[in-house]
């Protein structure tokens, strides 16, 4: 599948490479952000490798939020870690695309973080949408 990234997705992500440049073994910031970055490199594989949309017998490392609303959303995820926790969400357009909406690290706020991820996604998805008409 082709995967896109909403705006905010690709700011976080720059700020995370960014973050992930310093070779000081002291800068924890580093070392987390290189953490979140490996994880969020081996959902983007997962999402390339896609043949179709998820269903619910997937492998764990993909399941619909429950929490969604105005759009199908899903989250990945990977296992726990003790410095970092974090979940890509994304909806699928089609059988050909996935929109990367929204991403995060959810380790110090737990499943709130799905209430206010979800809030950002449909926002992100709206102004894609519209775009797609306008083009």
């Amino acid at each position: 599948m082709l995967v896109r990234g909403a705006d905010s997705f690709s700011r976080w992500l720059t700020s995370l490479r960014l973050d992930a440049k310093s070779n000081n073994p002291n800068n924890t910031a580093a070392r987390v952000a290189r953490l979140r970055l490996d994880r969020i490199n081996a959902f983007l594989l997962v999402l390339s490798r896609m043949q179709a949309v998820p269903t619910a017998d997937d492998p764990p490392v993909i399941k619909r939020i429950r929490q969604s609303s105005r759009y199908e959303l899903w989250r990945l995820g990977h296992p726990h870690h003790s410095e970092v926790c974090v979940r890509l969400i994304v909806h699928f357009h089609a059988s050909e695309a996935v929109v990367a909406l929204v991403g995060g690290d959810k380790l110090r706020v737990s499943d709130q973080w799905y209430d206010t991820a979800v809030k950002q996604a449909n926002a992100a998805l709206d102004h894609y949408y519209r775009q797609r008409e306008v083009s």
